[in-house]
């Protein structure tokens, strides 16, 4: 079970970005959002009052933007009304002009355990397309704090496709990220979803290739191997929260455009007499904060506005899209009726899993297609939908 807290203040909405988040720096909007995540958590407490969260993932957003008094009272406050298993995970995002010694002290005397930081380039002339507000050295200054002074585990994140990035100028990036030797890089392909990077150019599909197989080439020689189409880690080192989401599993979301994933079982008895309900719900919290606000933590917004039914279709085309990111694949047991939609030499099969091959995953989304062109037409002689997925 996870959680995720969605704080959407940000030094400067980059033109990349299609986030809920915004510029906002002042203290008061951080002090109302506070109150109205406290009205959240005090809905969701005795919903969740048997369940203990495995993970919690603190996203923005610049999360770090948070005053050091703020991140200490929602640690106490999520505390307070949630239980947390014994080997919690509690990742906070970070921004790198955000990061200092007083910073990171905070976090650590929270409990927070590990940080994900938004380096994104290490070249000035590509933070400046990015709109980014940090500069190779401030990248450098917060990695060299948190590597020596942070006391728990650590990821970074990177872009490549940038516009007129070449694949010795990615090289360059991914060198001197291994120089800090990050146990956990995510390394994400620029998309340009947004107005103001609508006319931007990338490099064309196959330099971007390139650049992907050299990015999982070079990781994996450094011991950072693949684990999911974007994100590489040493062995127990990935991020457990983010494999909620590859694996379908269930998360709850607090915080203004939040998302989650609501099995029907947790909200028993609400949803055990409705087998409609079986595949859970949607939870989408609105991205404007004055309607978030105002319906934090009342019963018709939560369980009614925010909260939307599942079915079938859509949870096993989640799992397939989710399961098939990973280098493990999708578990055969969770979609035992439907194995025949993964056959044919794109797959492999490995312990209990099914997988698309090493060749065949960075087409992902051509697969993807395929898939549900067939799930359409494809129906199992004796569907039996409630054993779907035994797990969810």
């Amino acid at each position: 079970m996870g959680l995720y807290i969605h704080v959407p203040f940000c030094v400067h909405k980059c033109g990349y970005c299609d986030f809920n988040s915004w510029a906002e720096e002042r203290p008061g909007p951080q002090q109302a959002w506070f109150s109205s995540l406290t009205k959240q958590v005090q809905f969701w407490s005795p919903k969740m009052k048997d369940h203990a969260f495995e993970t919690v993932f603190f996203g923005g957003g610049t999360p770090s933007l948070l005053s050091n008094e703020l991140i200490t009272q929602t640690m106490v406050l999520l505390k307070k009304h949630f239980q947390f298993s014994k080997n919690v995970e509690i990742t906070w995002e970070v921004n790198p002009e955000t990061v200092s010694l007083e910073k990171i002290e905070a976090f650590a005397s929270a409990g927070v355990n590990r940080l994900s930081m938004g380096v994104q380039s290490f070249q000035n002339v590509n933070l400046d397309r990015l709109e980014r507000r940090a500069r190779r050295e401030d990248n450098l200054r917060a990695l060299q704090v948190i590597g020596k002074n942070w006391p728990g585990r650590w990821s970074l994140d990177l872009m490549f496709g940038l516009p007129n990035q070449s694949q010795q100028s990615w090289a360059e990036e991914l060198s001197t990220a291994l120089e800090f030797k990050p146990r956990h890089i995510s390394a994400y392909q620029l998309t340009l979803t947004t107005e103001r990077s609508k006319n931007w150019q990338q490099p064309d599909e196959d330099e971007l290739l390139k650049q992907l197989l050299f990015t999982q080439k070079t990781l994996a020689a450094a011991g950072l191997p693949a684990y999911e189409v974007s994100n590489f880690a040493a062995p127990e080192e990935e991020c457990r929260h983010n494999l909620k989401y590859w694996d379908l599993e269930g998360f709850l979301s607090l915080g203004p455009g939040a998302a989650g994933l609501i099995p029907g079982r947790w909200l028993n008895p609400v949803a055990a007499s409705d087998q409609s309900l079986r595949w859970g719900f949607h939870q989408k919290n609105p991205d404007s904060f004055e309607k978030w606000s105002a319906g934090a933590g009342q019963a018709e917004a939560e369980l009614g506005t925010w909260l939307k039914p599942r079915d079938w279709q859509m949870h096993l085309e989640e799992l397939l899209m989710m399961g098939l990111r990973l280098q493990k694949g999708v578990s055969e047991a969770r979609i035992s009726q439907f194995l025949g939609l993964l056959e044919g030499p794109e797959f492999i099969k490995k312990q209990g899993f099914r997988a698309l091959s090493p060749d065949a995953l960075p087409l992902l989304n051509t697969h993807l297609e395929k898939i549900f062109g067939k799930l359409d037409n494809f129906r199992p002689p004796s569907l039996d939908l409630e054993q779907l997925d035994p797990k969810f």
